[in-house]
């Protein structure tokens, strides 16, 4: 019976290796692609308020946030653009709650005034002024 040699085995084992590493790569690319696209398209629908007149509003959420799920599902439906800055996987997002030492989430901020938490007759108010009509707030 034949056996493989040693530089054989050797081989197998880096040419499989070398596979997975590049697939790992690749599989990588396409997702910071797809978060890229995703990031972009809030920022077009931002740019274009700004270029309207209109105030940008800016979420400071977090992933295991119901409340800030609630937030962009109210914005999502009433067709407000905002920008979504998560507090622990984003560099604005953490850039923003170190220097603000935020304690909590979400944090909205529009123009000049930010709202903590989920107040929503705060956030309404907020909101209209900025030019939003925002329904949906209420839990």
């Amino acid at each position: 019976m034949n056996r493989p040699s040693f530089s054989t085995v050797v081989l197998i084992l880096l040419v499989s290796f070398g596979a997975y590493h590049w697939w790992n790569k690749q599989h990588a690319q396409t997702l910071i692609a797809q978060n890229d696209s995703t990031q972009d398209m809030d920022s077009v629908r931002a740019n274009n308020a700004a270029r309207q007149g209109r105030e940008v509003i800016h979420l400071y959420t977090a992933t295991w946030c119901g409340y800030c799920k609630h937030l962009k599902a109210s914005l999502d439906a009433s067709g407000a653009p905002y920008l979504d800055h998560d507090v622990e996987n984003s560099v604005e997002g953490k850039r923003y709650a170190e220097e603000n030492h935020i304690s909590g989430v979400p944090v909205t901020v529009v123009g000049h005034e930010t709202v903590d938490g989920l107040d929503v007759d705060r956030l309404q108010s907020v909101f209209y002024h900025a030019g939003y009509d925002v329904k949906g707030l209420e839990m």
